[in-house]
């Protein structure tokens, strides 16, 4: 299934279709970015955009831009928040939700704008949603603002599991199209089942030919207890 852009953070891990693999042309990076865990991730009109999660995260924002040229190298953005809790695209801007300390009462917005290969930080916002609501629960709005980046791990945004893409609307470039692959795998390893989520960039020419393939993350994860 594909999924046209929409401005959702999705958790990423590589594998590289089948089709992938059958193009003798097709250049694939071999090494994912992240194995261990799977990053906070969006899609932008142009772009890819990673966190990585878990302590000590919110350290590197990941971009990879895509424009005329194609597929830009990874370009990877020191960011000083203490601690991240999301990430969407909107466009052509990025949007991290952050505690900028960690004695920070509320949550702020640092956003980035993604031109052509050129990031650029912007001027951190604050907003009304607190980082630490104790017994009573966050207003409707604070609630839907916070859920509009909170999606992460092998997933997309609107809670589809399996194979399916996204498409990468906007990269201005008339020989190819660009999309996000999202694969699941399951097979048996003992008395456990194994389960891979992988996600890649991929790069097709308008007939469907793949002639790029960028490893994103590859998360292997096992259930011990399967369902018969």
């Amino acid at each position: 299934m594909k999924v046209p852009f929409a401005s959702r953070v999705i958790p990423v891990a590589l594998a590289v279709c089948a089709a992938a693999s059958g193009a003798a042309s097709a250049q694939t990076s071999k090494q994912p970015l992240f194995t261990q865990e799977a990053p906070w991730l969006c899609v932008g009109g142009s772009f890819v955009a990673m966190v990585p999660l878990g302590p000590p995260n919110g350290e590197t924002l990941f971009v990879i831009p895509i424009d005329n040229n194609g597929i830009e190298p990874l370009q990877k953005i020191a960011i000083t928040s203490d601690e991240v809790f999301g990430l969407q695209c909107l466009g052509s801007y990025i949007e991290v939700l952050e505690l900028e300390t960690r004695s920070s009462d509320y949550f702020s917005i640092l956003r980035f704008t993604v031109d052509g290969n050129t990031v650029t930080p912007q001027i951190r916002e604050g907003t009304k949603y607190p980082a630490r609501p104790g017994h009573n629960p966050n207003p409707p709005e604070a609630e839907r603002a916070e859920d509009a980046f909170d999606s992460v791990g092998s997933r997309s945004g609107i809670g589809i599991w399996g194979d399916w893409s996204v498409i990468v609307l906007r990269t201005n470039n008339i020989h190819h199209t660009y999309e996000v692959h999202y694969i699941r795998t399951k097979k048996p390893s003992g008395q456990a089942l194994e389960i891979t989520d992988s996600v890649s960039l991929v790069e097709e020419t308008l007939d469907g030919r793949i002639t790029q393939t960028v490893p994103l993350v590859r998360v292997t994860d096992y259930d011990t207890a399967p369902e018969p």
